[in-house]
């Protein structure tokens, strides 16, 4: 049996790399090859790949469940789950593939977006961040220009005509948009109370994106709470080796930058070979979510962003909380979050796999919950102005 101490060691380890992923895995998959790619995409290559093997039918299994409880008022509701399968990646390094689904209520996704992608609001609740900064130079962003990862709308949502003059053309009812935070990001994880078990924070350097989409048929005459109220979001996060060497060869500056975030403090980086987030409003959580378990259920156990199957159940949710909206019907309000990863930051095989399970509910509780006071806050003194 090891000393106590290395098991300290590796439960201190677990902490870090359960916040973010698991360590066994039933199957393993094999990533798309980066010379299939050129320009944009050879850099953003294991991003699409391991995204895809979400849509390959690889069952997800559930590792806390508090959405059996029914609809709470007062609590972010998790639901975490695993592939069953591993993302391989073109460079030999293995990752999992995690999924987190919450439950925001009362909180609209636009303050959850804000809370989430913000530096200060982030560094303001997020305890387990040990730093956050955007890169402030000019550099390679590729994310933009690569068709394959952008949410395929235009095969699953109803058009309507765009006349100008005599033409006229069939546009989706969806309107979309990139937010102007787009841009390179490094943030570590860590602690003092890991430090003290000689654990390095691990540290992540990526590219992020995000679309915000909104009502493109109504958004005109939406007054300004509604339309904010029904904003959906996709984040996309791309950092693997070769995201990173590509964006880094390209611009000195970014080269210089990665150097001295690693440099800053003993840290291990980590491959974010790609990290999804979906926000969706919900204007009754009871109706569409809780009451209908199937609907609840596909929801958690989709495929990614870029499947068009995927895309047509979240444009469906999305519509109805549109003409609940619209129709004076918002009694159980609130933000569905999904966020999908395949982050490989090192786990130990020594540490149980109960001890992960209880490790990553018992930290994914806390942040979230942190994350749901910071907004209600940020809400009520909006409110008060």
């Amino acid at each position: 049996m090891p000393p106590f101490s290395t098991l300290l060691r590796a439960t201190a380890t677990g902490v870090i790399g359960c916040a973010l992923a698991f360590a066994h895995y039933a199957q393993r998959a094999p990533a798309l090859a980066s010379s299939v790619f050129e320009g944009p995409a050879a850099a953003t290559a294991d991003a699409v790949a391991s995204m895809r093997l979400q849509d390959q039918g690889i069952p997800w299994e559930i590792e806390c469940d508090d959405f059996r409880q029914g609809y709470q008022t007062n609590a972010v509701q998790l639901q975490i789950l695993r592939l069953r399968a591993e993302y391989a990646a073109s460079s030999g390094e293995k990752s999992p593939l995690i999924r987190i689904v919450g439950f925001f209520p009362g909180i609209s996704s636009t303050t959850v977006y804000e809370h989430l992608t913000n530096v200060p609001l982030r560094r303001g609740w997020d305890c387990n961040y040990t730093n956050f900064e955007q890169f402030s130079g000019k550099c390679l962003c590729t994310l933009a220009n690569v068709d394959a990862l952008r949410r395929p709308f235009a095969a699953v949502a109803k058009v309507r005509p765009c006349c100008s003059g005599d033409v006229c053309t069939l546009v989706p009812d969806v309107a979309g948009f990139v937010l102007d935070d787009h841009g390179w990001f490094t943030h570590r994880v860590g602690g003092p109370l890991l430090r003290r078990f000689g654990l390095a924070d691990r540290l992540f350097q990526y590219e992020r994106l995000s679309y915000a989409y909104y009502d493109g048929e109504g958004a005109p005459a939406m007054s300004r709470d509604t339309a904010t109220a029904s904003k959906m979001y996709d984040v996309l996060f791309s950092g693997s080796k070769c995201t990173r060497e590509t964006a880094s060869t390209a611009a000195p500056a970014l080269r210089a930058w990665f150097e001295g975030n690693r440099e800053a403090v003993p840290c291990e980086e980590v491959d974010v070979n790609f990290q999804h987030i979906l926000l969706v409003p919900i204007a009754d959580a009871k109706a569409q979510l809780f009451r209908d378990s199937d609907q609840l259920r596909s929801l958690c156990t989709m495929g990614s962003m870029i499947d068009v199957a995927s895309t047509k159940l979240v444009y469906d949710v999305w519509r109805d909380t549109q003409q609940r909206v619209s129709d004076g019907a918002v009694s159980s309000p609130g933000t569905l979050l999904i966020m999908s990863s395949a982050n490989n930051v090192g786990i130990p095989a020594l540490l149980p796999r109960w001890a992960q399970k209880t490790i990553l509910s018992t930290m994914s509780h806390k942040a979230y919950g942190n994350l749901l006071k910071a907004c209600r806050e940020h809400s009520s003194h909006e409110n008060s102005v």
